[in-house]
């Protein structure tokens, strides 16, 4: 109990570092997405990230600023494929070689196997939330259903 506590609080502290999205932000993405509802969905993340990487709070404090920067220029260079099919191979080894990279300074945050579980907790995260899509379990599809 006391550790989903934790999770929660890191949670709720994490959340204005993220930063605010845009209009702009939003129309980007594939779908319109509640603003609330993504705000839900990175609060989810960043519970499930800590738990599965087994982050301490000093390297919690460390590393989920890294981490946005990080996934912020990755969300660039995979827009910038969709935008872009002709320059495909080059922004892939673009986002191969920002992977690189961060993992380097990832490594002074977390250990190597923390790196390790942060990959799979990732795809993990990714998986379970397509799944919820998929099944219509979406917080704001479920909060239109109760009302």
């Amino acid at each position: 109990m006391k550790a989903l506590l934790k999770i929660f609080l890191l949670a709720l502290l994490a959340i204005p570092v993220l930063g605010q999205n845009t209009e702009e932000d939003l129309q980007e993405d594939h779908a319109p997405v509640d603003v609330n509802v993504r705000e839900k969905i990175r609060a989810a993340h960043i519970a499930y990230i800590t738990d599965k990487v087994s982050l301490t709070p000093e390297q919690a404090e460390k590393f989920w600023p890294l981490y946005n920067e990080f996934t912020d220029k990755r969300r660039s260079i995979f827009r910038k494929i969709r935008n872009n099919p002709a320059d495909n191979l080059e922004l892939r080894q673009q986002a191969l070689d920002l992977e690189k990279q961060y993992s380097a300074r990832f490594l002074k945050v977390i250990t190597e196997q923390q790196l390790i579980e942060l990959r799979h907790a990732e795809a993990d995260f990714k998986r379970l939330l397509l799944k919820r899509i998929q099944q219509g379990q979406t917080p704001a599809r479920r909060q239109r259903n109760n009302r």
